[in-house]
C-alpha cells in the first residue's frame, strides 16, 4: 500500500498549489498499466507517461547495488521499459519530476558499491539531468548523490503528506499498531537473519505493548497475516484490506505504531501518530528525516524499543504536534519547489490548445483563499509565489514562529495575484532590546511609520482605498548583537492583508499526470 501512501501525498501537494488533475497510475511491475485504465482514471491515454503532461516517479528505492553478483538498480525488471524506453530520453516532454527517491543498501552500507558501478552512476546522472527537480527521502540517497555531485534536496517521504488528505480525528486512546515481517524487513542481506530468534523477541515486545493498549496486527499481505497469527490473541484482531484508504483510516486512530514497513509507520506518523520503525536494509532510514525511532531488526532489543514507546505514549501531545508541525512545514516545502515547475506547463493531453489556460496563482487563489477574508503569515510562511528579500531564516519563539528582518525587508507580489485589498496588520515580537522606529509601506507610498519601545511587543493595522498589493516593504533601524554576524531590524510575528474583493476565476482543463507506482 506504500505505493498509494505517496500518490496521496503528491496529490495533497498539486491540491495545495491550486493544480487541478487527472492522475494516471503505472505500475512499475506491469508494463501494460501504461495503457490500462485503472482505478481514479478518468479518460484513456495509449501511453501514460509519454502522453501526459507532468510524470512523477515518487518514493520508490532508485538508488542499489547489492555488492558483486547482487541486484542493482538498472538491472530492475522496469529499468528497460520505464527509464531507458521512456523516461531519460532527453526531451522537455513530459515535465519529469523525481520526489522522494531513496535507497536500499544493507543495513549500514553508504552505497559504494552502487557509487563504484559506472552503469549505476551513469543512470543516476541521466535521471537527474532529465528530472526538472529531484528530492530525497534518506540519507544514504542524499549521500550517493552528493559524491555524484547531483542537485537535489532533502526532504521526508511524499507518504508522510498523505495524512493532509483526511480529516484528522481526536486522540485515541489505546490503540497500539503493530506491523510485522517474517524477516524484519524485506530482505536478508547477509542470510543469518535468525527466524525463530525474531519470533521470540516479538513475543516479549508484545507484552510491554500490550500494557499500552489494544493491540491491532496490521498486514500488507497474506504472508504478514500468517505471520501475526503466531502472536495475536483471541481477541485481537488482524487487519489487511485491498483497500489503501482503509490503511490510512485505521492510521489516523492509532494511539502508536511499531512497524517493519517504513510507509505504514511514515503515513501513520503524518496524522501525528507517535512510531517506531525497524527494519533490515537503508530504507528504514527513511524516518530520520521525520525524527521517528529506527531500529534494526536484526538486533532490536524488545526492552529498548518497548522503553522508547512507553516515552514517547508519555509525550504523545508533544510528539504529535511536532509531526503535524513539520508535516505543514514539508508540505509548504515540496509546494515551493514544485509550484514554479508547473507555472509555465503546456497542457498535452485531452486539451485543444486553443483553450485559455488559467495559471498556477489563479488556481491557487480560486482553490486556497475563495472563502478566505485575510491572508496571514506573509514572509513567515514561505508563499511560493511571493518573492522576499531582507528577511533572516525562521525560527522558532514561545512556540511560534519568529522572522527577523535585516533593516529594510520586502514581499513581492506578481502581477497575476489579480486581488483587490483595503487592509494591513503587522504584528511585531517584543525582543528587540533597545527603542527602534518601523516603517511600512505598501506599493512605495508609507501607511505606517511608529516608535517602538524596547522590549515591548507591537502590532499596527491601517485601512487604505482598496487596491492591488504589488509590494509590501519594512524598513527599521539595524542592531547587530555581540557574538550575532546578523544585521537585525524587527522580529516579525505575523504579516496580514484583508481581500476587499477577488476575481471572479474559470476553471480549466485539468493536468494529466502520471504516477510510477513502487
Amino acid at each position: 500500500m506504500g505505493d498509494e501512501f505517496i500518490r496521496e501525498g503528491i496529490r495533497h501537494c498539486f491540491d495545495s498549489i491550486g493544480i487541478p488533475i487527472n492522475p494516471y497510475f503505472v505500475n512499475k511491475h506491469d508494463p501494460d498499466s501504461l495503457s490500462r485504465p485503472r482505478d481514479l482514471e478518468c479518460g484513456v491515454l495509449s501511453d501514460k507517461i509519454l502522453d501526459c503532461d507532468v510524470f512523477v516517479q515518487s518514493g520508490a528505492p532508485v538508488y542499489w547495488h547489492h555488492g558483486v553478483g547482487g541486484h542493482r538498480s538498472t538491472a530492475a525488471e522496469w529499468h528497460s521499459w520505464a527509464w531507458e524506453e521512456r523516461i531519460l530520453p532527453a526531451s522537455p516532454e513530459p515535465v519529469f519530476l523525481n520526489l522522494g527517491a531513496g535507497s536500499c543498501q544493507p543495513w549500514g552500507d553508504g552505497g559504494r558499491s552502487f557509487l563504484e558501478d559506472p552503469g549505476c552512476a551513469d543512470f543516476a546522472t541521466r535521471a537527474a539531468t532529465r528530472a526538472a527537480l529531484t528530492t530525497v527521502r534518506d540519507p544514504v540517497a542524499d549521500d550517493i548523490l552528493k559524491q555524484l555531485d547531483i542537485e537535489h534536496h532533502c526532504l521526508p517521504c511524499p507518504a508522510f503528506l498523505a495524512a493532509g488528505r483526511l480529516s484528522p480525528v481526536p486522540f485515541a486512546r489505546d490503540l497500539v499498531g503493530v506491523n510485522l515481517m517474517p524477516l524484519g524487513g524485506h530482505f536478508d542481506f547477509g542470510g543469518d537473519f535468525d527466524k525463530l530468534s525474531w519470533i521470540l523477541r516479538i513475543h516479549e515486545l508484545l507484552q510491554d505493548l500490550r500494557k499500552m493498549g489494544r493491540v491491532i496486527f496490521i498486514c500488507h499481505d497474506t504472508e504478514e497475516v500468517r505471520f501475526a497469527e503466531h502472536f495475536a490473541t483471541a481477541s485481537e484482531r488482524i487487519f489487511v484490506s485491498s483497500s489503501y484508504r482503509d490503511y490510512l483510516d485505521l492510521f489516523r486512530n492509532l494511539t502508536c505504531i511499531f512497524a517493519n514497513r517504513v510507509h505504514a509507520a511514515v503515513a501513520a506518523s503524518g496524522f501525528g501518530v507517535p512510531a517506531i520503525i525497524a527494519g533490515g536494509d537503508t530504507r528504514a532510514r527513511i524516518g530520520e528525516w521525520i525524527g521517528l525511532d529506527v531500529m534494526q531488526s536484526k538486533s532490536l532489543h524488545p526492552e529498548d524499543a518497548a522503553q522508547r514507546m512507553e516515552q514517547l505514549m508519555k509525550h504523545r501531545v508533544l510528539e504529535n504536534e511536532r509531526l503535524i508541525e513539520l508535516r505543514e512545514q514539508t508540505l509548504r516545502d515540496y509546494t515551493r519547489l514544485i509550484a514554479p515547475i508547473l507555472a509555465g506547463i503546456r497542457h498535452r493531453a485531452n486539451q485543444s490548445p486553443t483553450v485559455d489556460v488559467e495559471g498556477p496563482i489563479q488556481r491557487w487563489i480560486r482553490n486556497s483563499i475563495r472563502d478566505s477574508e485575510w491572508i496571514d503569515r506573509i514572509a513567515i510562511d514561505q508563499f511560493w509565489f511571493i518573492r522576499e528579500k531582507g528577511f533572516h531564516d525562521g525560527e522558532s519563539y514561545e512556540g511560534a514562529q519568529l522572522r527577523w528582518t535585516g533593516g529594510m525587508a520586502s514581499v513581492q507580489f506578481p502581477p497575476e495575484f489579480d486581488l483587490y485589498f483595503d487592509r494591513l496588520t503587522i504584528s511585531l515580537w517584543g525582543v528587540h532590546p533597545e527603542k527602534h522606529f518601523c516603517r511600512v509601506r505598501v506599493n512605495n507610498e508609507v501607511i505606517i511609520e511608529a516608535a517602538l519601545a524596547a522590549d515591548s511587543p507591537w502590532s499596527g493595522e491601517v485601512s487604505f482605498t482598496p487596491r492591488r498589493i504589488e509590494k509590501i516593504e519594512i524598513e527599521s533601524d539595524v542592531l547587530q548583537p555581540e557574538g550575532d554576524p546578523r544585521r537585525l531590524g524587527v522580529a516579525l510575528r505575523d504579516l496580514r492583508i484583508r481581500r476587499n474583493s477577488g476575481t471572479s476565476l474559470e476553471s480549466d482543463a485539468p493536468v494529466g499526470l502520471s504516477f510510477l507506482e513502487i
